[in-house]
């Protein structure tokens, strides 16, 4: 199988029929990477040339042919590469998971140093605190283990806060009043991470 990759943003080249103004304006669009796959090099090349995609550059080895191209199209505004969405659930993941590691931590230290009260629920934030900021640094990184990692840690948040919301036995502590948020906010996550284009990202099949 060959691979045509585009791995970077290319900038369209003035175009002297625009007023000064409009070239500007035309100069700094962001153009959309594409992946295409095909079983052959002629068929790539049919394709690149039918679809009107140019090719800017390419690097051919034994095992694929990388091929730089812009589409015309506009793409997706991105922060080093990264998506707006990856870029914000990384961010809520690493102040979440900052926060509880640090309240976690407190909550440990008293009830150690006073020698009263359960300690289920402060070694519960730790692990979910740090666990959360491990994963979101995989997320950034677009690696598959922060995808599975997030996606089961907050289904696990699901579940615990759930049995609270119903007054069932869950993880002792758990405050009543903060779980239908953490759930809203759990659905969410999972949504954005079950959607095609973010699962393709992760290279998780459906």
């Amino acid at each position: 199988m060959i691979r045509w990759k585009s791995n970077k943003q290319v900038k369209r080249h003035p175009n002297k029929k625009l007023s000064q103004k409009q070239n500007k304006k035309h100069q700094k669009r962001r153009w959309k990477s594409t992946t295409l796959n095909f079983s052959n090099q002629e068929t790539a090349s049919n394709k690149v040339r039918a679809e009107g995609y140019k090719t800017i550059s390419k690097d051919i080895n034994s095992e694929r042919l990388t091929v730089l191209c812009m589409d015309g199209k506009r793409g997706p505004n991105t922060y080093k590469g990264r998506s707006i969405g990856i870029l914000s659930l990384t961010a809520a993941q690493l102040l979440i998971g900052t926060v509880h590691l640090l309240i976690g931590l407190g909550l440990l230290a008293v009830k150690i140093w006073s020698g009263q009260g359960s300690i289920a629920y402060d070694i519960y934030t730790v692990a979910f605190g740090g666990l959360v900021l491990v994963f979101a640094a995989h997320i950034w990184q677009e690696k598959r283990l922060g995808w599975i990692g997030t996606y089961a840690v907050l289904l696990f948040v699901i579940v615990a806060d759930t049995l609270v919301v119903l007054g069932l036995p869950s993880i002792p502590g758990i405050p009543s009043f903060a779980a239908p948020t953490e759930i809203g906010y759990s659905v969410i996550v999972i949504i954005y991470l079950s959607l095609p284009h973010v699962r393709r990202k992760f290279l998780v099949s459906s």
